[in-house]
């Protein structure tokens, strides 16, 4: 069962096909892409079947460290999304060979169904609720939407104002009982993703994606301690389990008044907290944050709950001069 050819198959507008066929007649099929580089991963493909041509098509982990191991380079999204490809075939000639479905070769089937959400757009697209509908009718018991267009690192208010109410008309016309989950796809800058997503937490959403950009693992610990919803990451920008951030936050629970939401954050994250200095307190100063987290801007939407526009919080008033 030696793997005898490589075929590319390029589907407009973006997807990419391998099949690749042993001495023996056995076919495999592989999707190796990366969205807007089709023609690069297939260059990457053509450059590893020089490697491959001749060995035993069953020996998959074998290939697999070759072309992990065999270049100076590794990894990124074009040599991965070629690997994935080239091992998505080979495992399908090892099912067809032996007989049976990949999952059983992967240790069976784990569940009969799984419930799955759609997509609807909803960064430009003038009519969501209409879309969101659509799929409610289709059977869909959840969406998922952009979250809102490019936004600069501090952009305008109306900007945000337009998300929450798009997000807000959905809510309104499906009820509580249909999931929405918002996908920010790494647009938004830490300054406005911190206000976007207590904004929308009123919602209840299934989860929130990419606040930002996965590399800032920073910047998602902090925004972490700012939200209950939770947070999904990752995608296609973390391309192997050697190249996955090993520190990421853990996801809390929903705050209860015993145990508030920044405690529950910092006794799941890093143990490595830095011990205070001899004589330094560790309590922060109230009025200190207010600025940053107590002084919210209302939420504009009437589920969320609302207060006067221009109310202060009381850490901020000035206190009288003394006399």
């Amino acid at each position: 069962m030696k793997i005898a050819k490589f075929e590319l198959f390029k589907v407009p507008p973006r997807w990419l096909f391998l099949k690749i066929t042993t001495d023996d007649g056995l076919e495999g099929w592989g999707e190796p892409v990366v969205e807007g580089r089709a023609e690069t991963v297939a260059a990457a493909v053509r450059e590893a079947e020089g490697l491959l041509l001749n060995l035993d098509a069953g020996h998959i982990e074998d290939i697999w460290q070759i072309l992990y191991r065999s270049g100076f380079y590794r990894g990124g999204p074009i040599l991965s999304s070629a690997m994935s490809g080239i091992e998505q075939a080979l495992w399908d000639i090892k099912g067809k060979s032996l007989g049976v479905p990949v999952y059983d070769l992967l240790g069976g089937p784990v569940r009969e169904r799984i419930r799955v959400y759609s997509w609807i757009g909803g960064d430009r697209p003038a009519d969501v609720v209409a879309a969101a509908k659509e799929k409610a009718a289709q059977g869909y018991s959840a969406i998922k939407m952009n979250g809102t267009e490019e936004l600069d690192y501090l952009d305008s208010y109306e900007k945000l104002d337009a998300a929450v109410a798009r997000v807000g008309a959905i809510r309104d016309a499906l009820g509580p009982k249909f999931d929405i989950a918002v996908d920010f796809h790494g647009r938004v800058h830490q300054a406005m993703a911190r206000i976007l997503m207590k904004e929308l937490e009123c919602f209840r959403l299934l989860f929130i994606e990419e606040p930002v950009l996965i590399e800032n693992l920073d910047v998602i610990k902090e925004l972490r301690r700012h939200t209950v919803t939770p947070i999904a990451t990752g995608e296609n920008r973390i391309i192997t389990r050697h190249h996955s951030p090993r520190q990421l936050p853990a996801q809390p629970d929903r705050p209860s008044r015993k145990t508030p939401n920044r405690h529950r954050c910092h006794r799941s994250e890093n143990r490595q907290t830095p011990r205070p200095f001899p004589g330094q307190t560790t309590r922060r100063n109230p009025a200190r944050l207010a600025p940053r987290l107590l002084h919210r801007r209302p939420a504009v939407h009437p589920q969320c709950r609302t207060r006067p526009r221009h109310q202060h919080h009381p850490d901020h008033q000035t206190a009288s001069p003394r006399p």
